[in-house]
Parts: structure tokens; C-alpha cells; sequence
């Protein structure tokens, strides 16, 4: 893909290849970029919109391997995928290439450059803190939205129960695939896809109508 390449750490260690990549404006840190492209694409509460077929395969909420890849996701934030985890081995790369000079090579190489609209680049200072909140931001979006709790009636994984819904348990009867396309289908947990599925999912509907008493 563009900027971005194969490398080995040390080959006298491992040969485990890893992606290494460059030109990093608007992806490791602030908006360096005066177009309205780059806010938008890295916002930490940006959707995602499943546009690769094996990442859909594998985490799309409609897919059969949903329940693994949340249950995955769910242990590892208690460790490697933890927020404070993420932040400190940030932290630690910052401070590798602070102590080796490369920061400084960096800030001065390319402060006031187009590439970052004729700001200074502040690593320490400013892309930083940027990166550690945006860290926050997004492993909390990602735990309240694509990686939360199941949502009964929810069967095509878009977080909501609407017509939508019911036009994939229409499909699961219709192609008889739903364990396949739609594994949440069956809403009411009775080991069949049918009519009952509906009804389900309009009567979730029809009470997030209701006014609270």
C-alpha cells in the first residue's frame, strides 16, 4: 500500500515481520492538515464502516464470529488493549525516539513545513497529549458502540431496531440462511427464525415509543 512497507525489527532476534509506515500527518497525531479531509477521517468517534470483507467476516455484529471478536476484544481491554496500556507504550515510543535525538531531527525537519500548514511541530508539547486523548476517546466510543452489549432486536449489528431489522429476519426466512447472514435473528431465543421474530422485534420498537411513566 502507499507509504507504508514490510521490516523486521532486528533479524538477528526474530524474523517476525512487522508494517512500518511513514508520512504519518493526521495519523499519529494532531490535524496537521488545513483540509477538511483529515478531521473528519480521524475523528476517535468516527464509525466504522466495515469496508474490507474479512474485517466484516470477522467483526461486523451480523457476522457468526461476532460473539468470539467481542468476547476477544472484551478480555484484551483488561490488558494490552487497556487505556492506560495503550497510552504508556505511546508514551514509552515518544520517549525512545526523544532519547535517541530523532525527535528533535523530526520537529526541526519538518516545523513550518506545508505538510503541517506552517505550524510548529511540538511533539511533546502538543501531539502528545493530542494522541493520549484521542486514545480515551476512542476505546471509549469503541466500548459504548461497536464492541457494547448486544441490543435485543439489533439482527443486522447497526446498533439500532428499526425496519431495517425486520427486513433481515424477512431475508433469514425468505433464503433460509440466517445463521449464516444474520445469527441475532432469532429475537426471541426460541431456535427458529419465523414470524414470532418479527413481532418481537416490532414490540422492541413499539416500547422505545412509550413515554416513561
Amino acid at each position: 500500500g502507499k507509504n507504508i512497507y514490510w521490516a523486521t525489527y532486528d533479524r538477528a532476534e526474530s524474523t517476525k515481520l512487522t508494517l512500518a509506515v511513514w508520512d504519518l500527518d493526521a495519523t499519529m497525531g494532531g490535524n496537521w492538515s488545513t483540509s477538511n479531509y483529515h478531521p473528519t477521517t480521524v475523528s476517535p468517534t468516527r464509525a466504522i464502516n466495515f469496508p474490507h470483507g474479512i474485517f466484516k467476516r470477522i467483526c461486523h455484529p451480523s457476522s457468526i464470529f461476532w460473539n468470539q471478536s467481542r468476547e476477544r476484544y472484551l478480555e484484551l481491554r483488561n490488558g494490552i488493549l487497556s487505556t492506560d496500556s495503550l497510552i504508556n507504550r505511546y508514551t514509552a515510543a515518544v520517549k525512545e525516539i526523544k532519547d535517541c535525538g530523532a525527535m528533535y531531527r523530526e520537529q526541526v525537519r519538518w516545523t513550518h513545513d506545508s505538510d503541517l500548514a506552517g505550524r510548529q511541530l511540538k511533539i511533546e508539547e502538543v501531539e502528545l497529549p493530542y494522541v493520549k486523548n484521542w486514545i480515551k476517546t476512542r476505546m471509549e466510543f469503541l466500548d459504548n458502540t461497536r464492541f457494547g452489549a448486544p441490543i435485543k432486536g439489533d439482527v443486522n449489528g447497526d446498533r439500532m431496531v428499526d425496519i431495517a431489522d425486520i427486513n433481515a429476519i424477512i431475508d433469514t426466512v425468505l433464503t433460509g440462511e440466517g445463521w449464516i447472514s444474520y445469527p441475532n435473528a432469532d429475537v426471541n431465543g426460541d431456535g427458529m427464525v419465523d414470524v414470532v421474530d418479527i413481532n418481537a422485534v416490532i414490540n422492541i420498537m413499539f416500547e422505545a415509543t412509550q413515554p416513561a411513566e
